[in-house]
């Protein structure tokens, strides 16, 4: 049986091999987060062989012809995908690609409808997905803690990593590493998770995005749309499944912005909330577990609506040139316009012209 040792800041350790099985909160602050450790196993610059981790993984950024293309921080910084990377030993990186982006490639290279398939004859899939979207999202909020809140240096406002609540973060970053801790996942630990088909019939056939206060993120693949809420153990699926039945048939950019939004929109407003802990059971085995609350419901305190999170999205990709663009941004903050399903409740069908 194994044993394990924890330090006076929570960390515990496996004691045959040193392996960290799971960072305590100030250690995962002080090496991961403002450190330059590798992400998975806490390895320093110097104690192993480093060679960094894309962010959007080197698979997808082949496949999309991305390495040379600039991928947008913020409004006023973008960064080229090549440099878009994290701090990782080259043991580790190596062990990702074998581990989770390989499977993740060889699903989904196929197109939407064999993907489904797939899924349906193993819905342990959605596992691996939801795993590989919490890798993502801890990726790309890591990084955010090297970019500097103001361009201009002289004007030193801190980072962009500096406001974030890194304590709501870290069950991201256990879910991440699980391939390396050799965790046991109390099945309802796993979040909302969401496998769409997309309409995508435009030449930007990859997207990317996710929302750090609604722990919420999605990527676009050609015709496959996945989504996943990170820290809700599944409770704001739940709400909305009979809505999301809805949808039988593939989804246009607005669609695809306008479930994105109210994913948002649940995480954030869930109350009260699941609580994630990590534990080593007597037979030595680490296990993640969670408590989901009996009842929960949505705050009547809202934080930000459904359409101001859509009117952010869409702000991005209606055209300029369109007749009363300003209006129709308007409507769609104001929850007056939506995409999804007309006057009937019926979801709105579209064909590729």
């Amino acid at each position: 049986m194994k044993s394990f040792a924890v330090t006076d800041k929570q960390t515990i350790i496996e004691v045959s091999t040193g392996k960290v099985i799971y960072f305590g909160l100030d250690d995962f602050k002080e090496k991961i987060v403002d450190g330059d450790a590798c992400f998975i196993c806490g390895a320093m610059p110097g104690e192993k062989e480093f060679n960094n981790e894309h962010i959007i993984p080197n698979w997808i950024l082949r496949k999309h012809q991305l390495h040379n293309k600039e991928i947008h921080v913020t409004d006023k910084r973008s960064v080229k995908y090549s440099s878009y990377t994290v701090p990782c030993c080259k043991e580790c990186n190596e062990d990702l690609g074998r581990l989770l982006e390989k499977p993740v490639n060889e699903l989904l290279k196929n197109p939407y409808r064999e993907v489904a398939r797939a899924i349906k004859k193993n819905p342990d899939i959605f596992k691996l997905l939801y795993r590989w979207m919490s890798l993502l999202f801890i990726k790309t909020h890591l990084k955010d803690t090297y970019y500097l809140e103001q361009l201009d240096r002289r004007k030193h406002a801190g980072y962009l990593g500096d406001s974030y609540d890194w304590n709501n973060i870290h069950h991201i970053h256990c879910m991440s590493r699980m391939h390396f801790t050799d965790a046991i996942i109390d099945p309802e630990v796993y979040g909302s998770i969401l496998v769409l088909p997309v309409l995508n019939n435009s030449a930007d056939k990859f997207d990317y995005n996710d929302h750090m206060l609604g722990k919420t993120s999605m990527i676009i693949l050609d015709d496959i749309c996945i989504m996943a809420i990170l820290d809700d153990a599944g409770m704001v699926a739940n709400m909305i499944r009979e809505t999301l039945q809805k949808i039988n048939g593939p989804l246009t950019p607005y669609q695809v912005k306008e479930i994105f939004s109210h994913l948002i929109f649940g995480n954030i407003h869930l109350e009260p909330r699941p609580v994630f802990s990590s534990t080593i059971t007597f037979d030595g085995k680490y296990v993640i577990e969670v408590k989901i609350p009996e009842t929960f419901q949505l705050t009547q305190q809202k934080i930000i609506s459904p359409g101001e999170l859509l009117h952010f999205y869409a702000e991005k990709f209606i055209p300029d040139d369109l007749p009363e663009r300003n209006q129709v941004l308007e409507d769609i903050k104001l929850g007056k316009r939506a995409y999804l399903f007309n006057e009937k409740g019926e979801f709105i069908q579209h064909e590729i012209p």
